[in-house]
This record gives structure tokens, sequence and C-alpha cells, in this order.
């Protein structure tokens, strides 16, 4: 859904959990997040990860930060290690996502 559809939000909105697949391999995220914080300054954006992808995310999350808004993330683990690989189907999954989150916590993300 194109980003100028996020105005007809309801203002009372005070939190919006964005899913995907992977919501940060959206190309018009940013433009999403700015159109509903523009039309309500009070919304928290939550996003759901798997955490894959630690630049692009952490990247992603300092852009929106810039904007003002308020950011929690959602990180899936599945297990430790390999038990998190397997599950996931990805050698080094595990580590990926373990870096992702190491990197929000620099970024001061609580959640």
């Amino acid at each position: 859904m194109p980003a100028k559809y996020y105005t007809k939000l309801p203002q009372t909105l005070n939190e919006i959990n964005i899913t995907g697949g992977e919501p940060f391999l959206r190309k018009d995220l940013i433009e999403v997040v700015d159109t509903i914080y523009t039309h309500n300054k009070n919304t928290r954006f939550v996003f759901s990860s798997n955490g894959l992808l630690p630049k692009l995310i952490t990247d992603k999350v300092k852009e929106i930060k810039k904007l003002g808004a308020k950011v929690g993330i959602r990180i899936s683990v599945d297990g430790i290690g390999e038990v998190h690989d397997q599950s996931r189907g990805i050698v080094g999954a595990f580590d990926k996502t373990m870096l992702t989150i190491e990197k929000l916590k620099q970024l001061e993300i609580k959640d």
C-alpha cells in the first residue's frame, strides 16, 4: 500500500506493529513511518523482524529515530546456535540475529 494511504489511519493510534516478511526490506519503509508520524506524533512503531540483516536494520532504525519516532523491535529467536540456524535454514543465522540485537542495544532500543 502506498505511503499516502497511511494518512487515513486514526490519529488515536498509540502503537503500530509493522510486520512482513521482513519489514526492513520494504523500500518505502521510512516514507511510510514518516507519513504516519507526521499525522500522529504519539505513535510508537514496533517492528517484527528475523534480525538477519544487521546493517540494513540498524541503518533504517537510525533513520526512523532521526524523525523523532519511538521505536521498538521484536526479533525472532528460535533457539541457541545451530538450533536457530536449522530452524531458519541459514548457517550463521543465530550470529547475525545476535549481532542485530547488540547493534540495536547500542542504539538504545530497549525492546
